[in-house]
């Protein structure tokens, strides 16, 4: 994960996050492999339902109402930078996954980058929860043999994957 200050322009860290702009199917990365399908996200449902669990979650604390209240256009804008910047596209080799995200509020620009080779992938869900039904989006998660995720989860859970099931379809092709 690569960090920036927020003294350094952000539009250069924002368009890497995004892995490589204009990726179309049929496009060949160098150990990626062939392009075959890039899927596209609910950035504005998916920031939506991000900011309501924030709610949920900081309703339950004396100090977190008025800190949501303060705090609100700066969270509203960085969960929709970072929906924005999500970037997931499926080649012949590996499920590629990009994207950015504000830590800290809305001063530190952070990058994560994963590839899931498709030999890998042993299942792939796709849920809704009841939050997630009232801002139209869903879950997209990748289940691997080993899982490196702690908590026993999904190696990587997408949230807002437009078409998750067409997505689901042609990795398990």
């Amino acid at each position: 994960t690569k960090v920036t200050c927020p003294a350094q322009d952000l539009t250069a860290d924002m368009a890497t996050a995004k892995g490589p702009l204009g990726m179309n199917v049929g496009d060949v990365v160098e150990g990626e492999g062939r392009t075959i399908r890039v899927a596209t996200f609910n950035t504005g449902g998916a920031a939506n339902y991000m900011l309501l669990m924030a709610f949920v979650i900081l309703l339950s604390t004396v100090f977190g109402i008025p800190f949501f209240l303060l705090f609100i256009p700066c969270l509203m804008w960085g969960l929709k930078k970072g929906a924005e910047s999500q970037n997931l596209r499926l080649t012949d080799e590996a499920v590629v996954y990009d994207a950015g995200r504000y830590d800290c509020g809305c001063c530190c620009w952070s990058t994560t980058s994963k590839m899931i080779t498709l030999d890998k992938i042993t299942d792939i869900s796709v849920d809704q929860n009841c939050c997630m039904r009232c801002t139209g989006v869903e879950t997209l998660g990748i289940q691997t043999a080993g899982s490196s995720n702690p908590q026993g989860g999904p190696e990587l859970s997408l949230v807002g994957v437009n078409d998750a099931k067409g997505f689901k379809a042609a990795v398990m092709a």
